[in-house]
């Protein structure tokens, strides 16, 4: 049963383990103006930082995409990383997606590379302000909650097999099963709204009106736990908005995620998902969706994958790559807007 309290908008107080983490994310959709864009700010305390980034998507198919990083050990009553805010105007109701400054500028997003060098290069830039007003159309969902967890089949795990696969595994694995416990002990919630306010670039204004969706979780995050996952969210205007997300860790899977339909959030039940990915085994081109709800309903979605953004993530001796990709859903014969994650992995 939900249980959060107004106090659980505002940041939390830390735990004591190294990787305790507190995010704020928000991601945005502008059907009839063509824009996207996704925004995160954290909080690890307990290693003295705050971080964020903004990556937007624009109506000619170029990208752009910044990071933010200012050295902090108090986070208590902040509500930003840098220039980049999030600011509670309402709890669980309204939020501000505030940013001015510059941003790194992609007609060919998949380019990007390696954003710890290419932050040190001479790149295109943009001048850029974000004013962007996320108003709920429905009451956070509980998503830590809706994790089910089972073990990967033989067949998946026999086909992760390769040379000195365990070799590589068996000292991270130890420390992993120490963490997994750890990690299930975070607390996670989402819930989709509407997308309202402006966006300037170089001086020149529009106007932005969609959907998107928005959640916030604090614990231990650690990303050298996960082998890869797979998340997807997507919005139909209010008439179907959905969030699922599949977790590898080891030989374990934990998946979950919600359904919001006909005025309710529904937990899923199960769900599974294709992709047909591109040559890198990284960026999908496509995605199809089958989710199934508590009640026993389904819904069968079909994503195209429009712009992906591959950013590399450094941790601790540990390489992962989380591909934020631009989605249009159809869903019957109506169509809808949103992100595809794909993380995986890179070493050991």
């Amino acid at each position: 049963m939900l249980d959060f309290k107004y106090s659980d908008e505002k940041t939390h107080q830390a735990g004591p383990h190294k990787h305790w983490n507190e995010s704020f994310y928000v991601n945005f959709f502008d059907p009839a103006g063509n824009w996207g864009g996704a925004s995160r700010i954290g909080f690890s305390p307990n290693q003295g930082f705050a971080d964020g980034f903004i990556c937007l998507y624009f109506p000619n198919g170029a990208t752009g995409f910044i990071r933010t990083w200012e050295s902090s050990s108090d986070h208590l009553n902040r509500n930003s990383a840098g220039p980049i805010e999030h600011v509670c105007v309402k709890p669980f109701e309204k939020w501000q997606l505030r940013y001015a400054g510059p941003i790194y500028y992609f007609e060919d997003p998949p380019s990007m590379g390696d954003f710890a060098q290419t932050m040190l290069t001479d790149l295109p830039k943009r001048e850029i302000e974000l004013n962007l007003q996320f108003e709920a159309v429905h009451k956070v969902f509980d998503f830590h909650a809706s994790m089910k967890r089972e073990f990967i089949s033989s067949g998946d795990l026999f086909n992760k097999l390769r040379p000195n696969y365990f070799i590589d595994h068996l000292g991270p694995a130890v420390r992993k099963v120490k963490l997994i416990r750890l990690m299930s002990g975070a607390q996670h919630y989402e819930h989709a709204g509407r997308i309202e306010g402006t966006i300037s670039v170089d001086g020149e204004i529009y106007c932005v009106n969609g959907f998107g969706q928005r959640d916030h979780s604090w614990g231990v995050r650690d990303m050298r736990v996960p082998a890869n996952w797979r998340w997807f969210s997507g919005q139909f205007k209010d008439e179907l908005c959905f969030n699922a997300i599949k977790v590898e860790l080891l030989a374990l899977r934990a998946s979950g995620g919600y359904v919001y339909h006909q005025g309710k959030a529904e937990a899923l039940k199960s769900w599974s998902f294709k992709a047909d990915l591109d040559n890198s085994g990284l960026c999908a081109k496509s995605v199809s969706l089958s989710l199934f709800t508590s009640s026993g309903k389904r819904f069968d979605v079909i994503g195209e994958i429009l712009e992906n953004i591959p950013v590399r993530v450094n941790t601790g001796g540990y390489v992962s790559v989380v591909n934020e990709a631009r989605t249009r859903f159809s869903w019957n014969s109506s169509t809808g807007y949103g992100i595809s994650e794909f993380m995986e992995q890179i070493s050991p």
